[in-house]
């Protein structure tokens, strides 16, 4: 039995998220140029998503009675809450180097929507969710993909997503083996 020492564990963690992304981009690249001779350009783009970090809790003590909630409430309930939401509508340069809150979000997927309207395909390389999540967080951090999810879907409808998972996304701790 080979025990990794911390360093050698996140090392580990790095190089399979490279080598999810690769295998992830090497996929989708192929589909589309097996698609290209039923009719598609040969010269299209693909659009590359990372590090997110997508914090429906952003700017709250994060109650376990708001994430439950959040759990329970469907993607429509979940813009409602953050439109009405000071903390999730803020929008400025101060939120630098912080997780994204709803407005950031809305605001980088219409920005990618602005330069590449209708992309080959998407590739989401992971870390959808916030930092600092706990373990105690998991069914939330799903919750939370799917609606992410969701956003992509309504702004690229019909586009292919391959989502992998990052360092964030476990249902563990930061880092953990996925």
């Amino acid at each position: 039995m080979v025990v990794l020492k911390p360093k050698q564990n996140i090392m580990k963690s790095i190089k399979t998220f490279i080598i999810t992304c690769i295998f992830s981009l090497t996929l989708a690249t192929l589909n589309c140029f097996s698609q290209s001779g039923k009719g598609a350009s040969t010269n299209m783009k693909c659009l590359i998503v990372s590090d997110i970090h997508f914090s429906p809790i952003f700017g709250t003590t994060a109650s376990d009675s708001l994430k439950q909630w959040l759990d329970k409430a469907s993607f429509s309930e979940w813009i409602s809450y953050f439109k009405r939401t000071p903390a999730q509508m803020q929008l400025n340069s101060n939120l630098y180097y912080q997780d994204s809150n709803y407005a950031e979000l809305i605001s980088a997927i219409a920005n990618m929507k602005r330069r590449l309207p209708r992309p080959a395909f998407i590739v989401i390389c992971g870390d959808f969710i916030w930092h600092n999540a706990t373990p105690a967080d998991s069914t939330l951090k799903k919750k939370t993909i799917q609606f992410i999810a969701g956003l992509f879907k309504q702004s690229f409808p019909g586009v292919k997503i391959a989502p992998t998972m990052g360092n964030n996304d476990t249902y563990g701790q930061d880092y953990a083996l996925q």
